[in-house]
């Protein structure tokens, strides 16, 4: 095995961030994100993607992490607020960034370890109204399990029971469109019949 040279040494601890980690170009995983996950991904879409727009980045970003919860079939709050959210997470990393270097007094070093322990938790964009508007007693389970520390549970795949009441609520919908065309229809064409 060959030793590792120092740009190979220098590149890897230039991608490592303060109190985040390396950097991910993406969130994988079976749950929900959490924190550090995101902010990982934002780090690296604002370094190699958009190069220093944090919006950009951010809003890159929370496109990634919608898809996760749409495909837990979680409710979401609007794209733009769950951007505005990160930002906010972000300026909070900057701040701590900043007085890194300084002497660190008792409060300062408890925000330190405050955000160190927030890492592993959802980063929650849930609807207000979430639990209320979910239907299924499992995904809301689901959403309350991610939500408490360490984040249980995890998402298995598609739950087939839901996707075919899906489709047959879905194929009762275009059957009952197709039966109000046709009998539009024959409304007009007895209209038409009855005047001539």
């Amino acid at each position: 095995m060959e030793p590792s040279t120092s740009s190979q040494m220098t590149s890897r601890q230039k991608d490592k961030i303060y109190l985040v980690g390396h950097m991910t170009h993406q969130i994988t995983g079976s749950k929900l994100p959490s924190i550090g996950q995101v902010l990982r991904s934002l780090f690296y879409n604002q370094r190699h993607v958009k190069k220093s727009d944090i919006k950009e980045s951010a809003k890159l970003t929370i496109s990634e992490v919608l898809l996760f919860w749409e495909k837990a079939k979680i409710p979401t709050r609007q794209s733009q607020h769950c951007v505005s959210k990160l930002e906010k997470l972000y300026e909070e990393w900057r701040a701590l960034q900043k007085s890194r270097l300084r002497v660190q007094s008792t409060r300062q070093k408890e925000k330190v370890e405050a955000f160190k322990s927030s890492l592993e938790d959802l980063f929650d964009i849930a609807h207000q109204d979430a639990l209320a508007i979910m239907k299924v007693e499992e995904d809301k389970q689901f959403l309350l399990q991610q939500r408490q520390k360490g984040r249980p549970g995890s998402m298995i795949g598609v739950d087939l029971k839901l996707l075919r009441a899906e489709e047959r609520r879905e194929r009762r919908k275009s059957a009952l469109m197709k039966r109000q065309d046709e009998s539009t229809n024959v409304g007009e064409f007895i209209t038409l019949f009855l005047l001539f």
